[in-house]
């Protein structure tokens, strides 16, 4: 083969380079060992452009997407390894890139499964657990501005801390579909936010306490009674069931008295596919009155659970409590939990004499209802144990042995000691702790309270100390 050269540039430096007349070829195989076939020809291998045939770069270009497609699945499959462990933080499992995304994943424990759709309120994303940051909306595992999903799953484990470790049956709790107050006796200077102020011979309807919107159930009560009284009554102490139920929204000052006709409150167009919670609040607040008793009964439900105060009188599974309204300090309150209105939403609070020697009697300050969906576990009371009564002597190192378990709703429980009788002065290490060191100014017998409150209900236990020299 007859070779000719040409003068060409390269880089800006002149070279006279080698080139193959253009005899035919097909493939470089055509050529000698210093020649490739470009267009046709035999060519130098440092001239001209190599050429690759269609099949070639579809099977590179195979080969990139094939390494980009394994690539992709590895990280797939690493979120999804760390979503099953069940271990995995919230960087795992919600990734911080945008292409990333973890709705719809499931984080599974114990043979249970928990959707792991990332929801977020004010920038703030729910996690695995349940748990949302502070701005969250809700601690469930998807947001809900209704009470129409569940808040969050409970767990079965049980606590002794005083800061607010839980224990509760299966099942989930679940923000209230709504909540309404009414203030029985409402005057002028009193609050009125978001609340209905019907009294004796009105109705009208509800109002929502967290939008001040008025609710297609309504409340109408009946003209028994006598007042309303704006000189009596008042809110019992913090700290105690009735200022933790009211206190955000009713006054407490003013109430209905008796009369020989029983007060009835009729709750009508209550949405049928709730379950309910009422509680009502008394308390005439003079210390002499501890005998003027009132009856709160409960009637047009198919189910219900009486869950009223500890002190109260009643019989579990009954729709009636009894206890003292003439002077309630303590704070008690009657309250139904879990209550079905039946197919008509109607439900009847009835207020009457509770079995007071003379002059019979009866008072009411304030009601509220809050509903909830169907399945929802209302908030249990915590369990309290004070520990069993023992002997210690003066001077001795003596610690108490206190402890609580709660449902861990609606929030962390909190507790604290209070001495009821004795005769000296009792100083405790830290009287908010379940199992505090106490000692004791002189010898003799002590009852001391532990009250456990979840914010809502308190749970109360009382142990008995012999001092001895």
């Amino acid at each position: 083969m007859r070779i000719r050269w040409v003068m060409v540039t390269l880089l800006g430096v002149a070279a006279c380079l080698p080139v193959v007349p253009e005899s035919p070829c097909e493939t470089s195989d055509d050529c000698d060992v210093e020649h490739h076939c470009v267009d046709g020809s035999c060519v130098p291998r440092d001239q001209g452009s190599f050429s690759t045939s269609s099949s070639a770069v579809a099977s590179t270009s195979s080969s990139a997407s094939s390494s980009s497609s394994a690539s992709s699945s590895a990280s797939s499959a690493a979120v999804s390894s760390s979503s099953a462990s069940g271990t995995a933080s919230t960087s795992d499992v919600t990734s911080s890139s945008s292409a990333t995304s973890t709705s719809g994943a499931t984080s599974s424990t114990g043979g249970s499964s928990t959707s792991q759709t990332s929801s977020t309120s004010s920038g703030s994303s729910t996690t695995s657990a349940g748990t949302s940051s502070p701005n969250a909306t809700s601690s469930t595992t998807s947001t809900s501005s209704s009470a129409t999903s569940a808040a969050s799953t409970s767990s079965n484990t049980t606590s002794t801390s005083s800061t607010g470790s839980t224990t509760s049956s299966s099942g989930y709790h679940a923000p209230p579909f709504f909540t309404a107050y009414n203030d029985l006796a409402w005057f002028s200077g009193q609050t009125t936010t978001r609340i209905s102020t019907l009294t004796r011979g009105q109705s009208g309807n509800l109002v929502d306490a967290n939008t001040g919107v008025a609710l297609g159930a309504s409340l109408s009560i009946s003209a028994g009674g006598a007042g309303p009284y704006d000189t009596y009554g008042a809110m019992p102490a913090p700290g105690t069931e009735a200022h933790n139920f009211f206190a955000s929204h009713v006054d407490g000052a003013g109430l209905i008295s008796f009369d020989p006709s029983d007060l009835v409150l009729t709750f009508s167009s209550l949405p049928t596919t709730m379950r309910y919670e009422l509680v009502f609040l008394c308390n005439r607040d003079n210390a002499t009155y501890t005998d003027r008793l009132t009856r709160v009964t409960l009637s047009g439900m198919t189910t219900l659970i009486n869950d009223s105060s500890p002190g109260t009188s009643f019989q579990p599974g009954t729709a009636s409590t009894v206890f003292s309204c003439g002077a309630n300090a303590e704070g008690r309150v009657a309250r139904f939990v879990g209550v079905d209105p039946g197919s008509d939403g109607e439900l009847v609070l009835t207020i009457s004499d509770g079995g007071s020697p003379t002059p019979p009697a009866y008072y009411a300050n304030a009601v509220m209802i809050r509903a909830f969906p169907p399945g929802t576990l209302y908030n249990a009371r915590p369990v309290v144990d004070a520990g069993a009564d023992f002997t210690t002597s003066m001077g001795g190192l003596t610690f108490l042995a206190g402890s609580a378990s709660d449902d861990g709703y609606p929030a962390a429980f909190t507790a604290q000691w209070t001495p009821v009788t004795g005769p000296g002065t009792v100083f405790f290490g830290d009287p908010t702790q379940l199992q505090p060191e106490v000692s004791f100014s002189a010898e003799g017998t002590y009852v001391l309270r532990l009250d456990v409150s979840d914010g809502e209900l308190v749970g109360t236990d009382t142990v008995t100390i012999s001092v001895t020299p």
